[in-house]
Parts: C-alpha cells; sequence; structure tokens
C-alpha cells in the first residue's frame, strides 16, 4: 500500500523530548529510520509550539539551519520517505519564514507521492495568503490527474490529486476534462482507493463549476481524515 504523506508517522518519544539543536545535529547522520524520526520530530515542534503557543520555536539561526538541512536532504536523499518528511518539516517552517521555492522544488521530482505531497502543502499555503497556485504547481497537478493505470497507487494519487483541484476553485477549470474522465473510469470502482478517486473527481467538478456534467455520478461519503 502506497504512503503518499509522512504526516500519520508518529516520531518516538526519545526523538520528540530532544531538543531542536539536538535533533538538527542528528540530520547529519545516514540512518534513514533515524533521519526521518528527526525530521518528524521536528516538524511536531513546530506544529505543538503554534498550536499551544510554547515557548521553544527555533531561533532565526536554527530555522535557517533547519531549512537548509531539510532542503539538503529533501534534494540529496533517494529515500522517498525521507523526501516526504523533509518537505512536511518546510511546510511547518514556513509560519516562521517563506520555504515555498524549497517546497516548490519537489514539483521536479519524478515521484508522484512527492510531488502531490508538496501540492497539498503548496495549496495550503498559497490559500492562507489568499493567492493562486503557481503557474508550475497547476502543471504538475494537471500530470498527476492524466490516468497511468488502474492499481491501488495509481488511485491513490488520483484522488489526492482531484481533492487539491477541487480546492483550487475556478483556477481548476482547465481540469475539468481529466476530472470528468477520472469519474467515468473510477465509476464502478470497488477498492477503497477507486471509491475515493470518484468521491473527489465528483466534489473537485462541483466546486470548480456547478454546471460541469458529473455523469456517471456516485458520490460517496468521505472519512472526515482525507478531507
Amino acid at each position: 500500500m502506497l504512503t503518499v504523506t509522512a504526516r500519520a508517522m508518529s516520531p518516538p518519544l526519545e526523538y520528540t523530548s530532544k531538543s531542536n539543536a539536538e535533533l538538527l545535529l542528528l540530520l547529519d547522520g545516514s540512518s534513514p529510520e533515524a533521519l526521518t524520526h528527526a525530521l518528524t520530530a521536528l516538524e511536531w515542534h513546530l506544529i505543538y509550539y503554534a498550536r499551544y503557543g510554547q515557548d521553544g520555536n527555533p531561533d532565526a539561526a536554527q530555522v535557517a539551519n533547519i531549512t537548509a538541512k531539510a532542503f539538503l536532504l529533501l534534494k540529496n536523499n533517494g529515500n522517498t520517505t525521507i523526501k516526504l518528511a523533509a518537505t512536511n518539516l518546510l511546510y511547518a517552517l514556513d509560519r516562521l519564514t517563506d520555504t515555498t521555492d524549497q517546497i516548490e522544488y519537489c514539483l521536479t521530482e519524478k515521484d508522484p507521492q512527492v510531488q502531490v505531497n508538496a501540492l497539498r502543502a503548496l495549496q495550503d499555503i498559497f490559500s492562507r495568503r489568499h493567492q493562486e497556485m503557481p503557474p508550475a504547481a497547476v502543471s504538475v497537478l494537471v500530470q498527476l490527474l492524466h490516468p497511468r493505470g488502474d492499481t491501488e497507487d495509481d488511485m491513490q494519487i488520483l484522488w489526492q490529486a482531484a481533492a487539491i483541484a477541487g480546492n483550487m476553485g475556478p483556477q481548476a477549470k482547465p481540469m475539468i476534462p481529466l476530472l470528468q474522465i477520472l469519474l467515468r473510469i473510477s465509476a464502478n470502482g470497488s477498492s477503497f482507493s477507486e471509491q475515493e478517486a470518484h468521491t473527489y473527481a465528483y466534489e473537485a467538478l462541483q466546486k470548480i463549476d456547478k454546471d460541469a456534467n458529473t455523469s456517471p455520478a456516485k458520490p460517496l461519503s468521505v472519512p472526515q481524515s482525507h478531507r
């Protein structure tokens, strides 16, 4: 089963209890497991500080160092899980410094998991700024909406791409034909990802243009955890 996002990962307590400085040192290591845990623990620290207003945010020098090391891992490490964790950390850092350039780098990656994870982060960032998605992101999203096959992995990428398109509103109008194709090819699917693809394609069409053709449509309920 494909893991499209690293956000569901929970770092062990031995990592979350470490300081930012200690976690930064671990980013110089080579163990994939330790690197993933360190990246995810740093992300958790940032989320915790933001949510509960606790002291402990990294200072400006640490922010710059974390950003540089996360981006270096994103560019140079071939492990998909590490790339996802690095992207998620850069996304969490964006409230302290602008990391959109680093996240946009993910769009040049060949792995669709990395691309769709970056698109979700970018969409949230630009939505908070009340800005449209950059042209490069739109172009990659169009590519991801092209059906590549009917495996579970393919469908997981498609339903997440459809969800992103639906949240873009009128900017996603050029994607309507692709969403209509996705609606058709997933109409009789029985797997979880096929049902998700059908649901999100239908909902995206309704959000983008309520007059768009949504036949055949059989909207299904989507778990709140995926919205």
